[in-house]
């Protein structure tokens, strides 16, 4: 799946924020793994980072996320 936008700084910000606090929160979980490393990943791959912002946009739902890139907002409503 291709998101053909691009996210602004404040999006970036604000997933990074996100991401960084469930990471930081489930520590335990990543023993070994430094964020630092991580955060550099993943803004080096920006249509990632715009996957990842458009998972959290729909609350993690990977369906609405992949239709709502495509322009087909409201599809998945009940």
């Amino acid at each position: 799946m291709t998101i053909k936008h691009a996210l602004s700084a404040i999006q970036i910000d604000e997933v990074l924020e996100t991401l960084y606090q469930r990471f930081a929160k489930n520590e335990p979980r990543h023993s070994g793994l430094d964020w630092t490393k991580i955060q550099e990943k993943l803004v080096a791959n920006p249509e990632k980072l715009a996957s990842l912002y458009q998972m959290e946009a729909t609350g993690g739902n990977g369906a609405e996320s992949y239709y709502a890139a495509r322009g087909f907002r409201g599809i998945l409503s009940v």
